[in-house]
C-alpha cells in the first residue's frame, strides 16, 4: 500500500530504486479493459470475454454465441438451470444439490458436500472458507455489496440491505457479538468458522434468510470463532480449497468428456484435462469417438491416447494412430467419393516433362498444419525460388510397351518395377525411395481405392491404357532441405502422371491433391509447401476454417525480391545438416489436437506476424521485413526447441553477427538458412568466412532465383 508515497518527480517517500526506474507510455491497438473488481464485474466481464467472438463460423460445432451469463466450473449441480430464472450465476468448487432452490444473481463458491435444503433469495452469495485443518467459515453477502462503511450506517449494505438490520432481525446485540457498530465492514468479524461436520442446512438458511429470532442459532453464531473479510483472505487454507477444487474437477471432467459433442469440452485444454482424468478412477470405455464429425472425433480420440499415456498404458500409440488415421480420411475420402479413370493418347515416344521450384517460407509456417488449420485457419507467406538457375524438382513420365509401371530415381539412383497393385498400394510411411511416386500413382486412378475398382488386375488396367508407365523423378536438392522438397515432388509427379493420363488437372487441383499424398504417406504436412512451389513468385495464403481448405493467394510485388538493394545482401546457404520433420510435426499436431494453450498462442502470433510481413512487403519496407523475418525465427524457436540443435546453433552464431535478420527454412533443425545480411559488405564478409571455414564438408552456399512460372507442365 505504500508503493505510490514513491513515485512521481517529488514522491512522498524517496527510494533510489524506485526512482531509477524508467516511465513509457505503450499504445495497445484495439485494447480492451475488464475489471474484476465486484461480484458484477467478475460475472459480467467473464461473459464479455467468453462471447467475444461474435462469427458463429468461426466458433465451431458447438458454437457459444447464445452463451447465458451462467458459469458452472468444478461443481456438482443437481439444480436445473434455466436461461431466464437462473441469470447472472456462478457456481464455483461447490456441490448444489436437488434440494437447493436458486434465483437470480448468485455467486457461490467452496460449498462443501451436503445434503441441505436451502433457498437463496436473489442477490444472496454463499462462500466457504477452509480455516486451518478442520474450519469451516461460511461468508455470506449479498451480489451488489460494495462491502465497506460502518456497521451501523444505514447507507452500509450487507445482503444488500442496511447491515445493522441483520443483525436486528436476528436478535443480536453488539455488545454479546463484541462488535463495534462503528467498525468497518470489511473489519468487522462477523463469519462464523466451525468444524466441517457441524453445520447444518437449517443454520446456513437462519445465515441466508429473512432472519428471525432463533436462541440456538443465535447462541451458536455468537459463541463460534468468527472472522472478519479480510481476516479470511489471511486465513484461507488454500490447500483444502484446492483438494475439494480437484476432486469435483476429476467427477466433472468425465461427464463433460461424455457429452463433448453438445459441449465446449473439446476446445478446453485436452491435456491438462488428461491430467485430471488420468489421476481419476474413472474408465475411458465411454468415452466414444463423436461419428459423424472428424474434428470432434480426432480430438476425442488424441484425448484418449493421452489419458492411456498419463497412466502407462500401452495402447495410447493405438489411440494416436487412431486420430491421425480420422484426419487422413477426411482429406483423402474425396478422392475415394470420385474416381478417376486414366487414359493415354500420347505417341509411344512424348515424354512428359513436369518441373517446379521449391519454396522458401517467410512468415506463417506450422499454421497451414491440420488440424490447426481446418479450426483456425492457415496464413503463410512464401517464396517460389529456382535453385542455381534451374527448378530443382522434375518428373519425366512417358508410356512404354512394358505391362509394368517402371520406377526411376535420378538423384537416389534407384529403380523398381511395379506390377501389382498390391506393389502401388505399399506407400505407407515416408522413407522409402519410392513412396511419394507410388502415392501419386494411386491417386491418379492405378489403384482399385481410387479408379472405382474397374478393373481386377494392374495387368488388367495397363492392357486398356495401351502399355505401361515410365515414371522418372529428380530432386537436386539435399534431402532435409526444409524447403518442402518432398511435398513439391508430390506434386510435380502428379501433374506428370496426370498430363500423361489425361486427367485434366490444374494446377490449383494438383496442389490440393498433394495434401492427400501427404496424409497417405503418413507425414501429415500441410499446404504450404506445395502451396509455395507449385504457384510462382510471392505470396500469401489464406484458408479459413473447415475442412475444404480452399485457399485464396494474395500476390506480392517479386521486384522486392529481385531489387538489388536485397538481393545483394540475401544468401541462401546449406547447413550442411539434415532433419526429418515428421517426428518434430507429430509432436508439435499433438499439441493442437490436445488445444494446448501455449502451442496455440504461438500458432496465433505466427499467423499475425504472417500478415505483417505480406504489409511490409507489400510497402517495401525492407526495414519491416527484416523484422517479420527475425520474428519468424523467433516464434519457430519458441514453438519447437528442436528448431536449433547445437549443430545448428553453431552455424547460426557465425551468421548472426553479419545478419539483420534469418531463419532456417521449413521445421528448422538443419536444412537450409535464409539470410538478409546488414549490407553488401556484411554478406560478403560473411560468404568469405563460411567458404573458408565451413562448418562441415556437406555445407555450401547456393545461389537463388524467384520463380516468376512455378510449375511448368510440357509435352515433348
Amino acid at each position: 500500500g505504500q508503493w505510490a508515497l514513491h513515485l512521481g518527480e517529488q514522491p512522498r517517500e524517496v527510494d533510489d530504486e524506485v526512482s531509477s526506474l524508467s516511465v513509457a507510455v505503450a499504445p495497445l491497438s484495439d485494447g480492451e479493459f475488464y475489471h474484476f473488481g465486484t461480484t458484477s464485474d467478475v460475472i459480467e466481464s467473464v461473459y464479455q470475454l467468453q462471447t467475444i467472438e461474435r462469427d458463429q463460423t468461426r466458433l465451431g460445432p458447438s458454437p457459444s454465441f447464445g452463451q447465458p451469463c451462467q458459469f458452472i466450473q468444478d461443481s456438482d449441480c443437481g439444480v436445473p438451470v434455466r436461461r431466464q430464472e437462473n441469470e447472472r450465476l456462478w457456481i464455483e468448487n461447490s456441490h448444489v444439490p436437488p434440494s437447493w432452490t436458486l434465483h437470480r444473481r448468485h455467486m457461490i463458491t467452496n460449498v462443501p458436500r451436503n445434503d441441505w435444503t436451502l433457498e437463496l433469495a436473489e442477490g444472496t452469495c454463499l462462500d466457504f472458507v477452509p480455516i486451518a485443518d478442520d474450519l469451516l467459515a461460511c461468508r455470506i453477502y449479498g451480489y451488489g455489496d460494495a462491502f465497506r462503511g460502518r456497521l451501523n450506517d444505514s447507507q452500509t449494505r450487507w445482503m444488500e440491505r442496511p447491515a445493522a438490520e441483520w443483525f436486528e432481525r436476528r436478535g443480536i446485540r453488539w455488545e454479546n457479538a463484541q462488535l463495534d457498530p462503528t467498525s468497518d465492514l470489511q473489519e468487522a468479524a462477523i463469519f462464523a468458522a466451525l468444524p466441517s461436520e457441524a453445520w447444518s442446512g437449517e443454520f446456513v438458511q437462519w445465515l441466508i434468510g429473512q432472519g428471525a429470532t432463533n436462541e440456538t442459532y443465535c447462541r451458536q453464531w455468537t459463541a463460534a470463532r468468527r472472522f472478519s473479510a479480510r481476516d479470511l483472505a489471511r486465513e484461507a487454507n488454500l490447500e483444502r480449497t484446492y483438494a475439494q477444487r480437484m476432486q469435483f474437477r476429476q467427477e466433472a471432467v468425465p461427464l463433460m468428456a461424455r457429452h463433448g459433442a453438445q459441449s465446449v469440452f473439446y476446445k478446453l485444454d485436452l491435456d491438462a484435462a488428461a491430467r485430471t482424468f488420468a489421476t481419476s478412477d474413472n474408465a475411458l470405455d465411454d468415452l466414444q469417438s463423436p461419428a459423424d464429425d472428424v474434428l470432434l472425433g480426432v480430438h476425442c480420440c488424441m484425448f484418449r491416447s493421452a489419458v492411456r499415456r498419463l497412466r502407462g498404458d500401452d495402447a495410447w500409440d493405438d489411440e494416436e494412430k487412431l486420430a491421425f488415421l480420422l484426419l487422413e480420411k477426411s482429406i483423402v475420402a474425396p478422392y475415394q467419393r470420385h474416381p478417376v479413370q486414366p487414359t493415354c493418347r500420347l505417341a509411344e515416344d512424348q515424354i512428359v516433362w513436369a518441373r517446379s521450384p521449391l519454396r522458401i517460407d517467410l512468415a506463417g509456417g506450422w499454421t497451414d498444419i491440420p488440424p490447426y488449420c481446418l479450426e483456425h485457419g492457415g496464413q503463410v507467406v512464401n517464396l517460389a525460388v529456382n535453385l542455381n538457375g534451374q527448378p530443382p524438382i522434375q518428373a519425366f513420365a512417358r508410356r512404354s510397351p512394358e505391362r509394368s509401371i517402371t520406377l526411376r530415381s535420378i538423384d537416389l539412383g534407384l529403380r523398381q518395377e511395379l506390377r501389382t497393385y498390391e506393389e502401388i498400394g505399399d506407400y505407407r510411411g515416408i522413407g522409402g525411395g519410392f513412396s511419394v511416386a507410388k502415392a501419386a500413382l494411386a491417386l491418379c486412378g492405378f489403384h482399385p481405392r481410387f479408379n472405382g475398382q474397374a478393373y481386377a488386375s494392374l495387368a488388367e488396367q495397363l492392357e486398356d491404357f495401351g502399355g505401361g508407365v515410365e515414371l522418372s523423378m529428380v530432386a537436386a536438392v539435399p534431402k532435409g532441405s526444409g524447403m518442402g522438397a518432398s511435398s513439391i515432388l508430390a506434386g510435380a509427379t502428379l501433374a506428370a502422371i496426370a498430363e500423361l493420363c489425361e486427367l485434366g488437372w490444374d494446377r490449383r487441383e494438383i496442389t490440393y491433391r498433394v495434401s492427400a499424398v501427404e496424409q497417405m504417406l503418413g507425414s501429415g504436412g500441410g499446404w504450404q509447401d506445395q502451396f509455395g512451389g507449385l504457384e510462382p513468385g510471392a505470396k500469401l495464403i489464406e484458408t479459413e476454417p473447415g475442412l475444404s481448405q480452399h485457399a485464396s493467394v494474395r500476390w506480392l510485388p517479386i521486384e522486392f525480391f529481385t531489387n538489388h538493394a536485397l538481393a545483394s545482401r540475401t544468401l541462401l546457404y546449406y547447413t550442411g545438416i539434415a532433419r526429418t520433420a515428421h517426428d518434430v510435426l507429430r509432436e508439435i499436431v499433438r499439441g493442437m489436437f490436445l488445444n494446448d494453450p501455449h502451442r496455440l498462442d504461438l500458432l496465433r502470433q505466427i499467423g499475425d506476424n504472417a500478415k505483417a510481413c505480406f504489409d511490409a512487403v507489400q510497402r517495401a519496407d525492407a526495414q519491416c521485413y527484416a523484422s517479420s523475418l527475425a520474428q519468424s525465427w523467433r516464434l519457430n524457436q519458441r514453438l519447437d526447441s528442436g528448431t536449433s540443435p547445437p549443430a545448428v546453433a553453431d552455424v547460426v552464431d557465425r551468421v548472426a553477427p553479419f545478419a539483420e535478420a534469418f531463419k532456417l527454412a521449413g521445421a528448422g533443425g538443419g536444412g537450409f538458412l535464409y539470410i538478409l545480411a546488414r549490407d553488401d559488405d556484411a554478406a560478403d564478409r560473411l560468404r568469405h568466412d563460411l567458404l573458408e571455414n565451413p562448418p562441415n564438408d556437406r555445407a555450401r552456399f547456393l545461389s537463388m532465383e524467384p520463380s516468376t512460372t512455378g510449375l511448368e507442365v510440357t509435352r515433348s
